[in-house]
């Protein structure tokens, strides 16, 4: 148990009541409901500054956000195209995948990786392999399992 230095009520030392500081290795002496209050009130105290701060900001560097925003599209043409041309045999299995859904060929089902809980998104088709042959068999996985597995995969194929 741990005493909150500001509101003085006593609650379990976990980090659901009180921040711990990993890198000075100790926890905060006051909970968390009392530093996000804290953190309320100095916010409704300084907003005038912080938007006038942020107005400044803005109108100094419009120009340069406005040519990232502009370039942004064109940098994701590029790189899509890009991906294309380094990875036909997945753009290829990917187009088998959709048009064989768009026919009924194959049908999404639930998430594979669901037994560990978690899942979120849309269902995406997951290929092993990028073998002509093996287009079609592909494993469902929510985004969130789809883009792990894709990550152990990228792993242990370096």
């Amino acid at each position: 148990m741990k005493t909150c230095s500001r509101c003085g009520s006593s609650k379990e030392l976990t980090t659901e009541n009180f921040y711990y500081r990993q890198n000075r290795n100790y926890w905060e002496p006051v909970c968390r409901f009392c530093t996000s209050q804290a953190d309320k009130d100095r916010y409704k105290e300084k907003r005038p500054g912080i938007l006038s701060r942020n107005r400044e900001y803005y109108e100094e560097n419009r120009v340069a956000q406005m040519e990232r925003s502009r370039a942004a599209p064109e940098k994701r043409r590029l790189a899509v195209a890009r991906y294309r041309v380094s990875h036909p045999d997945r753009i290829a299995a990917h187009a088998a995948v959709k048009n064989s859904l768009r026919r009924g060929g194959i049908i999404p089902l639930p998430c594979e990786d669901e037994v560990l809980g978690g899942c979120r998104g849309r269902i995406e088709a997951h290929h092993d392999s990028y073998e002509p042959d093996k287009w079609l068999a592909v494993n469902w996985r929510c985004q969130k399992h789809h883009r792990a597995r894709e990550q152990v995969t990228e792993e242990f194929s370096i």
